[in-house]
């Protein structure tokens, strides 16, 4: 019976604290609200500036008081970097703390020779470091010097290649012009001469309308058939003609008794 009521207290305590832990409101990091700059500094090293001198257990000085000391990064950026910056990213405020000439002088320290404890009059002297930007545009001014550099040792060349350019167009133009006008010449020519056949063929034709009909059948006949050889003679000066039986008779008989006949 004593156990029972023993195993009874102890579960109504435990009920009892946690509706205690249920009703009250869980512990929150106080809101962001931008603070105005102190001294004469940047937001970021004024805003560190008061964190560190705020007696927080997370963040503080060192012994000598040239030295930021982080004791727990973990409970700081839930707790206490939400408070003064509007990010809370732990690994953030390290990289503006870089960014601000900071240096990492051991596990969760950074110095600089302006942040010290007590001397918030050199806190104006931290200034941000040039971002990789400028530094880009500084090493890219160099080859960009190099490239105008270039470009005006290589204008004559440029000049000149122009210019030989130019006279190797005109002369391909001016030998262009000379095909075309050899080609007109060559067409007027057979044109010319198509002209000189087609009178001769007329003057021809209208030459055999103006002979009798006989006479322009015979001058027509010997212009399309091919030239024939001479007459052959005898010594003493006859013609030789062959009839059409196949012998070859001298004079004008036809194999009487007056002609003579080669067999």
């Amino acid at each position: 019976a004593a156990r029972e009521a023993l195993l009874r207290c102890d579960l109504q305590v435990n009920t009892t604290l946690k509706a205690l832990v249920m009703a009250s409101p869980a512990q929150q990091p106080a809101a962001f609200v931008k603070r105005p700059a102190q001294h004469g500094a940047a937001d970021f090293v004024s805003w560190t500036w008061e964190m560190v001198n705020a007696g927080h257990e997370h963040i503080g000085w060192s012994p000598d008081g040239t030295t930021i000391v982080v004791t727990n990064p973990e409970r700081l950026a839930s707790h206490v970097l939400p408070t003064y910056f509007r990010r809370s990213q732990y690994s953030s405020w390290v990289r503006v703390l870089n960014a601000y000439g900071f240096k990492k002088v051991g596990t969760g320290a950074w110095s600089h020779p302006c942040f010290v404890r007590g001397r918030p009059d050199l806190l104006k002297e931290i200034s941000r470091k040039a971002t990789g930007r400028s530094g880009r545009a500084s090493s890219s001014a160099a080859p960009a010097a190099g490239e105008s550099r270039l470009a005006l040792a290589s204008a004559p060349k440029t000049a000149s290649l122009q210019a030989m350019l130019a006279e190797e167009r005109a002369r391909l133009w001016g030998l262009a012009q000379e095909v075309q006008r050899l080609e007109r010449e060559i067409d007027e020519a057979q044109r010319e001469e198509f002209r000189q056949r087609f009178d001769t063929v007329r003057v021809t034709q209208l030459m055999l309308t103006m002979l009798p009909l006989d006479q322009a059948a015979a001058i027509q006949a010997s212009l399309l058939q091919p030239a024939s050889l001479p007459a052959a003679t005898l010594p003493d000066g006859t013609p030789i003609t062959g009839p059409a039986g196949g012998g070859i008779t001298a004079g004008g008989g036809g194999g009487g008794a007056g002609g003579s006949s080669l067999e």
